[in-house]
């Protein structure tokens, strides 16, 4: 009992550091607004968008995780999720290689508008997968060998096969846009009112 309490515990301390790191990148990107409209300004809101989307999709991973009942379920979890931020953190630097190949060559054309272009996607890219990698370390220092053991305790195909489905489940949980929109109905009094 006390493993799930420590293992929970771990994770409710990573939910909120998770969350202030979230509302920090939330105020970078309202006070990048104040300031002037510089392309250091909008490169500096960029990476702080992708910041808080990566602490705002664990953060909501990790509520998910917690909300299991068994501890090996949970470390299954968490497991999973560092296997889906490790695959997000190399996908994003594999873009950011072959990018910067195109970027260069780009130069080389002297075409400067696709180079501004470029050079954001890159800038999106490269927080994307710095973003990644902080998360699955952050992932890894939760969970302790004893509890990677106890997923692995498992039949090693019944192992592979529930990390491999939780992986599938979070892959497609991270995928989805945040619905940050405010609907143009609004209900009122039981009836829709159109704005």
């Amino acid at each position: 009992m006390s493993d799930e309490s420590t293992l929970n515990s771990r994770l409710r301390k990573l939910v909120a550091k998770t969350f202030r790191a979230e509302q920090l990148y939330s105020s970078m990107r309202n006070a990048s607004t104040v300031r002037a409209d510089t392309l250091a300004s909008a490169a500096n809101d960029l990476r702080a968008r992708e910041w808080q989307q990566a602490h705002s999709a664990l953060r909501a991973a990790l509520n998910e995780a917690l909300s299991l009942t068994s501890r090996n379920a949970i470390s299954t979890r968490v497991a999973a999720l560092q296997q889906q931020f490790e695959l997000q953190a190399r996908d994003a630097s594999s873009v950011l290689e072959s990018g910067t190949a195109r970027l260069v060559e780009t130069s080389k054309r002297q075409e400067f508008v696709h180079v501004l272009k470029l050079g954001f996607e890159l800038i999106q890219q490269k927080a994307r997968a710095q973003a990644a990698q902080v998360i699955c370390d952050e992932l890894k220092a939760v969970i302790t060998p004893a509890e990677r053991s106890s997923v692995s305790g498992l039949p090693l195909e019944i192992a592979e096969a529930d990390l491999a489905a939780e992986v599938r489940v979070i892959a497609d949980k991270l995928e989805q846009p945040a619905t940050n929109v405010i609907p143009l109905r609004r209900q009122a009094g039981g009836r829709t009112r159109q704005e």
